[in-house]
């Protein structure tokens, strides 16, 4: 039986939400490493550290408590978990 390769757009159809979703998990991976250090008390360190050097503060609102920021940190990890077991 002859070869037929798989059409061209197939191969985007199936592919573009793992890219994507991949994208974004890079883009927020800056924001769950802050994250996880104010988690760990080392919020004001990087404030020091950061300021001078990228001119850039950092806070998390003190009215969230601990429950909330791990809620935030493990969301992306679900959305993950739901994609791959086809939920």
């Amino acid at each position: 039986m002859a070869f037929r390769a798989p059409p061209v757009g197939s191969l985007a159809a199936r592919m573009w939400f793992p890219v994507c979703l991949a994208i974004l998990l890079l883009l927020a991976l800056p924001g769950v490493v802050l994250l996880v250090l104010h988690l760990l008390g080392f919020a004001e360190d990087v404030n020091q550290w950061a300021t001078p050097n990228f001119d850039l503060s950092y806070r998390v609102s003190p009215a969230l408590p601990w429950w909330v920021l791990i809620l935030l940190i493990l969301a992306p990890v679900g959305v993950l978990l739901l994609y791959f077991l086809k939920l």
